[in-house]
């Protein structure tokens, strides 16, 4: 069984406060985008439990460390039912760059162990498992666009961005999550715009309108020589709608009216040394 992951992008984000265990509340519109990873699945029942993985990208841990096989492992536990897993995955999100690759590969693990063995779990029951291994998870099981809300696993469907292009633009750097929310607690911004003039806008259909109301506070918590606000600025000038960081980074993602628009602006990012790779919106999977 073969399964298509989608990556994620946030259209806006917003720490809200921070948790009594440590955790940071937050208001987001996630969007699923057609860039993708391809996760292929292989299982049957067997008197024990076995999960074997692999990777097209080598560094990546293929054991428990990895959400996709911790998937494979936490739905058999749920369930009683037990397997002999075989997972393989082909890498094409970016790793660590804020599009929640990790998630939507331990997403679309659940989905596939669900469909194999007679689907036990209803979809709930699902993101349920999922927010026990991530707090991305359970939007990666839905997809489409919504807005989350507690550590991001409170999830509220809304209209899907309209289908415009999008460049999304392959960061060199490493963001630290960790740090960039420390460095959100220092600062206690206060200025964030409404979130609902984001979904609004999506709503009414206007790109313009959707692009003016991106927002991502840990644009303001970007560490000292990040690429970031050049990258953006660079694709400012190449005739992009709106130009946004997603996550806490360093992916840096442009929304154009017209393909074209977008193409030039690859080649334009391949002169300055990036990689880029132009996806579409896509609708939620149920």
């Amino acid at each position: 069984m073969e399964r298509s992951a989608y990556a994620k992008i946030n259209l806006y984000l917003d720490v809200t406060g921070k948790r009594p265990d440590g955790y940071h509340d937050i208001a987001s519109v996630m969007q699923s985008v057609s860039l993708h990873d391809t996760v292929t699945l292989d299982a049957a029942k067997s008197p024990t439990p076995s999960v074997h993985m692999t990777c097209s990208l080598r560094f990546l841990p293929t054991d428990s460390r990895n959400l996709a096989a911790r998937a494979a492992e936490t739905f058999m536990a749920k369930t009683g039912i037990s397997a002999d897993v075989k997972i393989h995955i082909v890498k094409r999100i970016p790793v660590a760059a804020g599009m929640a690759g990790g998630s939507t590969d331990c997403a679309a693990v659940l989905r596939m162990m669900n469909d194999t063995f007679g689907r036990p779990l209803s979809v709930d029951e699902l993101c349920a498992l999922g927010k026990s291994l991530g707090a991305d998870v359970p939007f990666c099981i839905r997809g489409g666009c919504a807005v989350t809300r507690g550590i991001g696993d409170v999830i509220e469907p809304c209209e899907p961005m309209m289908r415009a292009p999008i460049l999304i633009v392959k960061m060199k750097e490493r963001i630290s999550t960790a740090e960039a929310y420390a460095k959100i607690d220092t600062l206690k911004r206060t200025d964030a715009p409404p979130l609902s003039a984001l979904t609004d806008a999506i709503a009414a259909g206007r790109l313009e309108g959707v692009a003016k109301a991106f927002y991502n506070v840990f644009e303001s918590a970007l560490p000292e020589g990040s690429h970031v606000p050049e990258v953006k600025k660079a694709l400012a000038g190449t005739g992009a709608v709106g130009v946004l960081m997603s996550g806490s980074g360093p992916t840096v993602f442009a929304a154009y009216h017209k393909r074209g628009d977008a193409k030039s602006a690859m080649a334009a990012m391949e002169k300055l040394g990036y990689s880029s790779v132009i996806a579409y919106p896509t609708q939620s999977e149920e």
